[in-house]
């Protein structure tokens, strides 16, 4: 019976948690999605970090090059890639972030992965504002993380990039969408 009592009192709790937190987090004032932190960014740092066997490297795929294709990317797109030096002087000292990590196993011949793309940028706390505190935060991130062969390792490690810029250009086009132009009637009276 005690036991009984205990688990619709934890139930109840839950219930509880979830209403408030689901009214909380719906308030105008609070950001429910990461993509609307991309409002308004007129252009960002890229940053690339690889952890990467020899064998891949090798095989062309580098930090460099993953860094060359994220920045043509962006610009295809339209999004300004921004110099460290423009990057310090842009409000909130945004900047897209690429890891990829890859571990290898020669005898095996299995490869685990993990990619992240993220955008970083100066936040504030909100608690106090009397207190300026600007953070560097992930405002937005996605990632995938899976098993391959050691020879599909590299052309798979791209796809998974361009796929995840693709969901950052998708949510980043979503939160700043281009005017369309307006039509003027132009006939004649």
């Amino acid at each position: 019976m005690k036991s009984r009592k205990f688990w619709i009192l934890v139930s109840l709790i839950i219930v509880i948690s979830t209403y408030v937190y689901a009214n909380y987090s719906t308030r105008d004032y609070i950001i429910t999605s990461d993509a609307a932190s991309l409002f308004d960014l007129s252009g960002v740092g890229v940053k690339v970090y690889t952890s990467l066997p020899e064998t891949l490297q090798k095989g062309g795929l580098t930090g460099q090059m993953l860094q060359t294709a994220t920045e043509l990317r962006l610009r295809q797109f339209g999004i300004s890639v921004l110099s460290e030096e423009e990057q310090n002087l842009v409000l909130g000292n945004p900047h897209l972030t690429v890891v990829v990590s890859v571990v290898a196993d020669e005898e095996t011949q299995v490869a685990a992965l993990h990619v992240s793309v993220k955008i970083r940028q100066g936040v504030l706390l909100q608690r106090d504002i009397k207190v300026k505190i600007i953070l560097d935060a992930t405002t937005w991130e996605k990632s995938k993380t899976g098993l391959c062969s050691i020879d599909k390792t590299n052309g798979l490690v791209q796809e998974i990039v361009k796929n995840l810029l693709d969901e950052f250009l998708n949510d980043y086009l979503a939160a700043n969408p281009k005017e369309q132009p307006t039509e003027k009637n132009t006939s004649n009276k």
